[in-house]
């Protein structure tokens, strides 16, 4: 045997030792090393979810993603979040299950990494993680235990745009109640089932329900953003001569409620309302008044009908 093989060995035994010891070091430093130090120290930060990748830059006291202004505030509570994560626990990936939402965040400042992870839920869990790890920390936010985190740690443009007017996830919504266009007023809730009742009969029509499209619903409350918001006293004839087109009403787990009227928009000068876009009085605030795009607001004005089967 070679005195240089007996060196090459012991030399490769010595690297194999000291990353495991620096393996296990880090482990079990925790999530300082992957967490950003604070929302002064990024400049920068990227967000891939599983269909695209957002790049959000801060100029001054000012965020963009590409020429767009975002809102500070959101990118904030995303920063300041990442930062303020608690370790709860070390867990084997295999162990931590299908996750339910995952997404990779990277935080830059002056041109240098600050702080990467994916965040994952899974199981009713929060968990971050390398990308190379073998293991996953369990997380929390201390004093917020029970907030949907997935919510902050959004892969959603509209999430990050200014002019955000109300934001619920699905899970966060107790019940609806649609006044719409066209069709009777009726009420949806999901638990203990999926309930659809007409409001004025009191006609439970569940048995009757389109689940798929009484389920879609839900979602149509996260990131609803308003183009502007206009003075009361330019449509204030328009608004006191006029019912609204429908009424929107929406209680959380909460009972915080969140009410729409929807108005239509004549800004044509001929008379005829705008086909795109329509005002917005929101909770019943005479001070109140957006001009929204109806694409947030389409599905939420069907004819009743439409989220009906036909039965008896």
């Amino acid at each position: 045997m070679s005195r240089s093989w007996v060196i090459g060995v012991f030399v490769v035994l010595a690297a194999t030792v000291v990353m495991l010891i620096w393996h296990k070091s880090r482990k079990e430093q925790g999530i300082e090393d992957i967490i950003p130090e604070g929302y002064s120290k990024i400049d920068r930060v990227q967000i891939v979810g599983s269909f695209d990748t957002l790049l959000f830059e801060r100029i001054d006291s000012v965020w963009y993603y590409g020429a767009e202004q975002l809102s500070t505030r959101a990118v904030k509570n995303l920063i300041l979040t990442s930062a303020n994560l608690s370790m709860k626990s070390i867990v084997p990936f295999e162990d931590i299950g299908r996750p339910e939402f995952a997404a990779d965040f990277m935080f830059m400042f002056r041109g240098k990494e600050a702080g990467h992870f994916t965040f994952q839920k899974s199981d009713g869990g929060y968990y971050i993680y390398e990308a190379q790890d073998d293991y996953a920390y369990g997380v929390e936010l201390v004093g917020y235990e029970d907030y949907a985190l997935e919510k902050i740690f959004s892969t959603e443009l509209d999430h990050y745009r200014d002019h955000l007017l109300v934001s619920l996830l699905p899970v966060e919504i107790k019940r609806i109640e649609i006044d719409p266009l066209e069709g009777e007023a009726f009420l949806v809730k999901d638990e203990p089932a999926l309930t659809f009742m007409l409001q004025d009969s009191a006609k439970d029509l569940s048995h009757c329900a389109d689940t798929m499209q009484v389920r879609m619903l839900f979602s149509f409350f996260n990131a609803l953003r308003y183009d502007r918001q206009i003075a009361p006293k330019s449509i204030e004839d328009q608004i006191n001569s006029e019912l609204p087109d429908a009424i929107i009403r929406v209680v959380d787990r909460n009972d915080s409620a969140y009410r729409f009227e929807v108005f239509p928009w004549y800004n044509q000068g001929n008379g005829e309302p705008d086909m795109f876009k329509c005002i917005v009085r929101y909770n019943n605030n005479n001070s109140a008044y957006y001009i929204m795009n109806y694409y947030y607001l389409d599905l939420l004005l069907r004819n009743t009908k439409a989220y009906l089967n036909d039965c008896d």
